[in-house]
């Protein structure tokens, strides 16, 4: 593997993407990642490739091929990428096979081939003295080889450090339409499971990748739009059917018919527990940045909705950010928002859902282990709603 230095960026304003970058030029290779928000990370510290891993898989899960295209770079599918790899490590090099037909094989005769070969004429009969036979004969370096080693080049210079993989740098002179072609044909001639296995994935590989741009172009594997990742993340906890809870609006002519429906208002995550029913909305903001007045708005009518739906459940609201909570203690509940009513209204009127929990999780943590994590959040914000609402 070439040299490559690492630096490390915490994505603390949530506007920048987060990923890796990688640069190359050259015979050394700069990469760059950037952490989402809240990622605990010091400078004296290194990162496991198997945690950054894990950032990678987030955002090719959420991008199903991998990643954003952006102009001037390259998408890099990384799911297929790690089952290349391992596909490597447990098949070795592909192997083709090509049939040889000639005078010196063992195999079985190919009479169509015999018969119009010169042969022996003696007493006007034809002597089948020449027999031709065919065989197998597989070989190592084939087309197909020549395109998985320049993958598994490829792989190793961009994420090799993190799957902690190595491969020689390879050239191929195949172009991206050619390395398809090639790989189809070979699709085609072949009916070994494993085989069918190494040809499929690298040619979903090379579909997605363009490899002209590696040599002088920054080349990156990111996504813009975490918060969408970090909602996911957040949502691993929440009940699948949750059509019972979405609020629903119609618009209607002066007679009360309907004419238009309207598609209905999401919210985040919804929790359904023995007597409560979390409603559970996941903001990926900055630490100094807190949920604005719209965003209250909407989750105190939401958990008034669920409130109804659910039958009167006690609804436990809450905002979910992103931090850095160092320690023992990964989750904490800072505080709650609430709408001012006026004077008229006692505090005692006021539902459970009408306050929103502000509840921090360690970034890293829910990465690492988002079930567990979230099952702490409820535990907390559980706990919480029983001391303040």
């Amino acid at each position: 593997m070439n040299d490559k230095d690492i630096e490390y960026v915490i994505n603390e304003n949530g506007r920048q993407y987060v990923g890796i970058e990688v640069e190359t030029k050259g015979n050394k290779d700069k990469v760059k990642v950037h952490l989402p928000i809240g990622y605990s990370y010091q400078k004296s510290e290194k990162i496991s490739s198997k945690s950054i891993m894990q950032i990678l898989k987030l955002i090719s899960k959420k991008r199903n091929i991998g990643l954003e295209q952006e102009e001037g770079e390259n998408i890099f599918p990384v799911l297929l990428a790690q089952r290349i790899v391992e596909n490597y490590l447990q098949f070795g090099l592909y192997k083709e096979h090509e049939e040889k037909i000639d005078l010196k094989s063992k195999g079985r005769i190919h009479w169509k081939k015999t018969i119009h070969y010169p042969q022996p004429f003696i007493n006007n009969q034809t002597i089948y003295a020449n027999l031709l036979r065919s065989h197998v004969d597989y070989f190592v370096e084939g087309q197909v080889q020549e395109i998985q080693k320049h993958c598994l080049s490829y792989i190793s210079r961009m994420i090799g450090i993190f799957l902690e993989f190595s491969y020689p740098k390879v050239h191929c002179l195949y172009g991206q339409n050619e390395m398809k072609q090639i790989l189809q044909k070979e699709l085609k001639s072949t009916n070994q499971d494993y085989q069918i296995e190494t040809l499929t994935i690298l040619l979903d590989f090379v579909s997605h990748v363009n490899f002209n741009k590696i040599e002088n172009h920054v080349i990156g594997i990111k996504y813009q739009i975490f918060e969408y990742v970090w909602q996911e993340l957040v949502d691993v906890i929440g009940c699948k059917d949750i059509s019972k809870y979405l609020p629903q609006a119609n618009y209607y002519d002066m007679n009360g018919k309907v004419m238009s429906k309207v598609n209905p208002l999401l919210p985040d995550t919804i929790v359904e527990k023995e007597a409560d029913v979390f409603v559970l909305d996941a903001k990926y903001y900055r630490k100094e940045s807190l949920p604005d007045q719209k965003d209250i708005f909407k989750q105190v009518r939401y958990g008034e909705y669920v409130y109804h739906s659910s039958g009167g459940k006690r609804v436990i609201n809450a905002f979910i950010l992103p931090n850095c909570l160092k320690g023992k203690k990964k989750v904490a509940v800072t505080g709650y928002a609430m709408l001012e009513n006026g004077t008229e209204f006692e505090e005692k009127e006021r539902k459970s859902y009408e306050k929103v929990l502000v509840c921090y999780v360690d970034t890293k943590s829910l990465i690492e282990n988002p079930e567990e994590m979230m099952e702490m959040v409820l535990v907390e914000l559980e706990d919480w709603a029983n001391r303040i609402i």
